[in-house]
């Protein structure tokens, strides 16, 4: 018992690591999306493995008025049970979306787009990315980067070379 006389706090594991349920996490998983904000968590389960497998650290963001499509992973509620997981979005439907884990059978079934809570955009084994959506990857924003610096190059080159013609004295 600490010593204020307190009960424990039945929440904390070794390493003051917070353990809640998959409802608790459900709950502050909304309540943190619904204000635009990330949440980081360790996954639990083998059902996206073998790219997410159980204990790696997953980081869920707000949809942001993106609609997920076919490739993504999400966040979502299983129905009827309205349970908790991360899985790939298969097929894209008027009626929602098909979603299964990796390593399922089976899918999952169709999610009305209103139980999709947010999107799959870090993974983390060990401290090591092993996951980052192709939508905000430092890779792209240097790819893009590097063909501006092309063409901005290019059109300097461009201009110099008219200008020699145009404005050279002879």
């Amino acid at each position: 018992m600490p010593a204020d006389g307190a009960p424990p706090d039945s929440h904390f594991a070794a390493g003051n690591a917070l353990e809640i349920s998959g409802e608790q996490l459900q709950e502050l998983l909304d309540a943190v999306l619904s204000r635009g904000r990330p949440l980081r968590f360790r996954a639990r389960g083998f059902s996206m493995g073998p790219l997410v497998q159980d204990r790696d650290v997953i980081t869920i963001s707000p949809l942001a008025g993106r609609r997920p499509g076919t490739g993504d992973i999400i966040a979502c509620r299983l129905r009827p049970s309205r349970r908790l997981v991360v899985h790939r979005v298969r097929a894209v439907r008027s009626d929602g979306l098909l979603v299964q884990g990796d390593s399922a059978f089976l899918p999952d079934g169709m999610i009305p787009l209103g139980d999709v809570l947010g999107l799959l955009t870090l993974a983390e084994r060990d401290g090591v990315v092993i996951y980052r959506t192709r939508h905000n990857h430092p890779a792209t924003v240097r790819h893009l980067a590097w063909i501006v610096r092309r063409w901005r190059n290019r059109a300097a080159g461009v201009a110099h070379r008219l200008r020699e013609r145009w404005f050279s004295p002879g």
